[in-house]
């Protein structure tokens, strides 16, 4: 009403928002909000964050994985900055490890297999909570063994797409072992519960790599 732009409207919004003690404001009319702007609005508002990144303003909003202005961010430079969109989700995978997922998948698409399989990882040491130096071997541990609780739900589901990523990867690489490692591992999140597709998966399991199969059996 007062004739001010969308970004410098946004800058004050946050600045009400961070000025707030015991209460705060509804981050979903916020995204709501922006995503009702014009496309050169949205356009000004993601030029106007980069110019500000490093502000106290702004800055949490390129460190932090969850949050209105995190996905408002993510959304903004999918569109219209890729190369923005992947820098950011992939330095906050440790906080949100799904963010990996879209990265993944486009690296296998590009046959960046190297590249895929580093975000994998980073994605699994977050997922699994590992420390630096350690790492999970799909070839020799199930994973929902560590699963268990997460068994069947939405994370299942993505974990399963994350390995068949890193299946194709191995494919791709000359990993046979490896690939049918992951095969295994992909049915045993899908179907734990089910004795006889699982014993299905474990007898087609190829021979020449039974020490594995016995291993994750």
């Amino acid at each position: 009403g007062k004739g001010r732009d969308a970004a410098a409207f946004l800058d004050e919004i946050r600045d009400l928002q961070t000025g707030l003690q015991k209460v705060g404001l509804d981050g979903q009319a916020i995204k709501t909000f922006v995503r009702g702007l014009s496309h050169g609005q949205r356009q000004s508002l993601l030029a106007s964050l980069e110019r500000q990144r490093l502000s106290p303003r702004w800055a949490e909003a390129f460190t932090r994985a969850y949050g209105c202005w995190a996905e408002i961010l993510r959304d903004l430079s999918k569109r219209w900055k890729p190369e923005l969109h992947v820098e950011i989700s992939r330095a906050n995978i440790a906080q949100d490890w799904t963010l990996a997922l879209p990265l993944v998948e486009d690296a296998v698409k590009r046959k960046a297999f190297a590249e895929a399989i580093d975000i994998i990882d980073e994605a699994l040491r977050s997922r699994l909570r590992l420390d630096g130096t350690e790492r999970w071997n799909p070839c020799k541990e199930l994973l929902v063994e560590r699963e268990v609780w997460h068994h069947g739900d939405e994370q299942s589901t993505k974990l399963a797409t994350l390995l068949h990523c890193w299946m194709k990867a191995a494919h791709a690489q000359k990993q046979p072992e490896l690939a049918a490692a992951l095969a295994l591992q992909i049915a045993a999140l899908r179907h734990a519960e089910d004795g006889e597709t699982m014993l299905k998966a474990f007898h087609a399991f190829p021979a020449q790599f039974h020490a594995i199969r016995d291993r994750l059996f």
